[in-house]
């Protein structure tokens, strides 16, 4: 045989190698009924009922796809896996037991390095869910995305967790059509990060609905209800200097709004806010408690943020915005003993608050000394309506 057809043969053999090698190593299986737990070493697509018994890594490389209606079951305050993590602690949360090691090697948390696909319909939901038949808001600890992961989650329930499901340095998770609720911590998060939070459904949040840290996502046509804080911002996406986008959403019967600090860059538009005093909570374990404010309280802006805040309605909430210099690492949001890039000055970067409503006529006062004692604050267009109807 000539040289060349040797040649031939030996490229279409391994031609055939890489093609149905690659076709056959990404093959998945099939699982129901059975329990995971630990690093997960093929493909799989789940079904009907999984149960979890400890940390569950998805690695890198690995791809688990979930069907419509399937119940992913978490033992609740356990973990087979005994491996325990560190959740960011800072001023509320210093006394917190749930942020020490001791709670986190007891309870499950979903890891994802590889690729998650959680889509469901709105006739069959994907849920994440406590085994508990009376569960609590810290039966299981939580999902993170890792920088190397990817995936979706979309008509989803995750319910009576320590935290909602966290997107760390990577760009390639989005979060829809989800259901958030009976939570301790935060409801959902980005770290260094721009993901799409859209359509989603936040209810019953112990710490803040929304959390971000050097993170720009965009937060559209959720509707957030019983949260303790609606959201808090810090920062924003330092590699792509773009603000966070916060609008479409409706944040009703919470404790506060939001806390803008820290830098953050923010456009917060088209949003409305309504208060009362169903605002949710208490929020327990272990003798830790977190109460909600009496009656919803409005926007708390501190330290160097740049915010526009137009066109929202705010009916039946006090304080409505109110700005406030703490100064640098002084016990704010994330930055206890943790050292933190940015200067701060003695005036906000900017305050644009324009073409809003008010229901209570004492905000156009409350705006008025903010923007006599601040630098850097527009008030343009806003409108204000009967104070005797906003506050029961």
């Amino acid at each position: 045989m000539h040289k060349k057809g040797v040649i031939m043969i030996v490229v279409v053999v391994l031609l055939f190698l890489i093609v149905f090698g690659f076709k056959y190593k990404q093959e998945s299986t099939e699982v129901f009924g059975v329990s995971r737990s630990g690093v997960i070493q093929g493909n799989e697509v789940w079904s009907k009922t999984i149960y979890i018994t400890g940390d569950t890594i998805v690695p890198k490389g690995i791809t688990v796809i979930i069907k419509p209606g399937t119940k992913i079951l978490i033992k609740a305050n356990y973990d087979d896996q005994n491996e325990g993590g560190n959740h960011i602690i800072d001023e509320v949360t210093y006394n917190d037991p749930t942020s020490s090691t001791e709670y986190t090697s007891m309870h499950a948390h979903f890891f994802i390095h590889g690729k998650l696909i959680a889509v469901g319909t709105p006739e069959e939901k994907i849920i994440f869910t406590s085994d508990s038949e009376d569960p609590k808001h810290t039966d299981w600890d939580g999902i993170t995305f890792e920088s190397t992961s990817s995936g979706e989650m979309k008509y989803c329930i995750i319910e009576w967790a320590h935290t909602g499901p966290a997107i760390h340095r990577t760009n390639k998770v989005n979060i829809s059509y989800c259901e958030i609720k009976h939570i301790f911590w935060g409801g959902l998060h980005a770290f260094e990060s721009s993901p799409t939070f859209e359509y989603n459904l936040l209810d019953d949040i112990g710490h803040e609905a929304f959390d971000t840290h050097k993170a720009s996502p965009m937060i559209r046509f959720n509707n957030i209800s019983h949260a303790r804080t609606g959201a808090v911002f810090n920062y924003y996406d330092l590699s792509t200097q773009k603000p966070l986008i916060f609008e479409n959403n409706i944040i009703e019967n919470s404790g506060n709004l939001a806390a803008l600090q820290e830098n953050a860059k923010v456009i917060i538009r088209n949003n409305k806010f309504i208060g009362s005093k169903d605002t949710g909570g208490p929020w327990q374990y272990k003798g830790f408690t977190l109460f909600s404010e009496e009656y919803s309280n409005g926007f708390l802006l501190t330290d160097n943020v740049g915010v526009e805040i137009t066109n929202n309605i705010f009916v039946g909430i006090e304080n409505a915005i109110s700005y406030k210099r703490i100064g640098p690492n002084a016990g704010v949001g994330h930055t206890t003993n943790i050292p933190e890039p940015f200067e701060i000055g003695e005036n906000p970067i900017r305050i644009l608050i324009k073409n809003n409503y008010f229901d209570d006529l004492r905000t156009e006062k409350q705006l008025e000394e903010i923007e006599e004692k601040w630098e850097n604050v527009e008030l343009i267009n806003n409108s204000f309506g009967d104070s005797e109807q906003s506050f029961p």
